[in-house]
């Protein structure tokens, strides 16, 4: 049984990574800009954002990529 612990250790620690990993991904918003198109993905933020480019406020999509 000694000899498992620390393949079991390994294994605890690879599931919360993944787990980790998850919710990282599942928690980001694409956003895009009405005016000019602009497109960016932010984390964890529940302010609403300007546009880099031209300062227009930023709408939130369901795009997980950006398109052209």
């Amino acid at each position: 049984m000694e000899a498992l612990m620390p393949f079991l250790w390994i294994a605890v620690l690879i599931v919360l990574g993944v787990l980790f990993y998850m919710r990282a991904v599942a928690s980001r918003k694409g956003l895009r800009c009405p005016q000019c198109g602009e497109y960016m993905r932010i984390e964890l933020m529940d302010d609403p954002q300007r546009c880099n480019t031209c300062g227009a406020p930023m709408e939130e999509t369901g795009e997980t990529h950006a398109q052209s």
